[in-house]
């Protein structure tokens, strides 16, 4: 078993190989032979530092290239900026104190930036005092190569790429991204492709996805390998990596669960509907560049939006099949004997109940929560909602007001 030196060391390593194929690569950089990228650095006391500072990694950039190639000969060529970065391999978050003890070694260095790339998240402290200070926090995991993920912080980078974007040592290579196309696809094109795709013994039981055979038709069809004993920190439920055509599925979800199953089918969305315009780009992304289908500066965010978007319609029309709640709903109606062809929820006492009852039904035949067969049922036009109800809960008060 690794010590937590080994440890240590082994994190710095692999951040090491990652910030230095970036910087060395041709393909992603306007001139990336002005940086070079060193491991176990120490800032010299004569360099008017107070006592020798050891740095983990740190990031020098020169002018041109040729002060660059000097400075490597070890002739005392003065470099314009230097970045100090601190690898944390904790499986703890990181608090105040690191930040702050980081800071001060900036402080009283040469360095003019910071960045802390840790293996765990931050505590909401620590976030907020990295913001005053101006040091950049890096989240990484154990793979190596695209991850797709919703992101609950706005601050933390979530990789390597955008830091060094941010920093400008390496600029955005505007001839790849621009190739990149997303076509819109309707609701009805994605119900479509569901339905040549998957024919209904392969993947559903009794109306509902079953879990074990989604994941022998995609392992068998698709070579997708499924993780799902993993833990992806406190932010991410689900991930795709392309390069190893691996879907993930965090620890913290109980297997089989509704938000379980949500996170499965929209991660198979983004396999079947975008793998196809995205894989060959995939080598640009082979740290942990996660949020790239949301708010960030990579892909540009109506083609992130229009990737999420794409990837929810397919989660729900793969999880319930409009055909299957027709269905429900004709023999539900006729159980009990309901006239109109909608439920109304409101604050009548009987009107309220057959709601919640159909509601509680659709959730057990389904397996989905609350909050999404109520949606399905609202989109569908199968329940209508009054917009003065009060005698809901207060998730439920919070759902309707985006509905309404």
């Amino acid at each position: 078993m690794e010590n937590t030196t080994e440890k240590g060391d082994k994190f710095e390593k692999k951040v090491y190989e990652l910030l230095k194929k970036y910087i060395n690569d041709d393909k992603y950089y306007i001139n990336p032979k002005k940086s070079i990228v060193i491991h176990k650095y120490v800032c010299k006391k004569e360099d008017n530092n107070y006592r020798d500072i050891n740095f983990d990694i740190v990031i020098k950039v020169y002018n041109t290239e040729e002060e660059k190639i000097l400075a490597e000969k070890g002739e005392n060529i003065k470099h314009y900026q230097m970045i100090a970065v601190e690898c944390k391999s904790h499986n703890r978050k990181l608090s105040v104190q690191n930040i702050e003890y980081f800071h001060t070694q900036i402080e009283n260095s040469r360095a003019k930036s910071g960045i802390i790339i840790s293996e765990s998240d931050f505590t909401e402290d620590a976030i907020s005092i990295a913001k005053k200070l101006k040091i950049d926090l890096i989240v990484i995991n154990n793979q190596n190569d695209i991850i797709l993920k919703r992101n609950e912080d706005n601050y933390i980078y979530y990789s390597i790429f955008e830091i060094l974007f941010k920093f400008g040592i390496l600029d955005r290579n505007i001839q790849y991204f621009s190739k990149i196309k997303i076509p819109f696809i309707s609701e009805k094109e994605i119900i479509n492709i569901i339905t040549k795709k998957f024919d209904y013994f392969s993947i559903y039981k009794n109306d509902r996805l079953d879990t074990d055979k989604v994941i022998y038709f995609f392992s068998n069809k698709y070579n997708i390998t499924f993780e799902f004993n993993i833990n992806l920190g406190d932010t991410i439920l689900g991930l795709i990596s392309f390069k190893k055509n691996t879907i993930f599925i965090s620890n913290r979800l109980k297997y089989d669960s509704p938000r379980w199953r949500f996170t499965l089918a929209h991660e198979i969305g983004h396999l079947i509907l975008h793998k196809q315009y995205l894989e060959k780009y995939m080598d640009i992304f082979e740290d942990n560049i996660t949020d790239v289908f949301s708010e960030n500066e990579i892909i540009p965010k109506n083609l992130n939006r229009r990737m999420e978007m794409q990837a929810n319609i397919f989660a729900s029309n793969f999880l319930v099949n409009n055909i299957f709640m027709e269905i429900h709903w004709y023999y539900f109606r006729k159980k009990y004997c309901i006239t109109k062809n909608f439920l109304f929820y409101d604050n009548q006492h009987i009107n309220k109940n057959m709601a919640i009852m159909f509601i509680e039904y659709v959730k057990y035949i389904f397996g989905i929560s609350e909050e999404f067969a109520t949606i399905k049922l609202v989109d569908l036009g199968i329940l209508k909602i009054d917009k003065y109800i009060s005698s809901i809960n207060e998730d439920l008060v919070k759902l309707f007001s985006r509905i309404l």
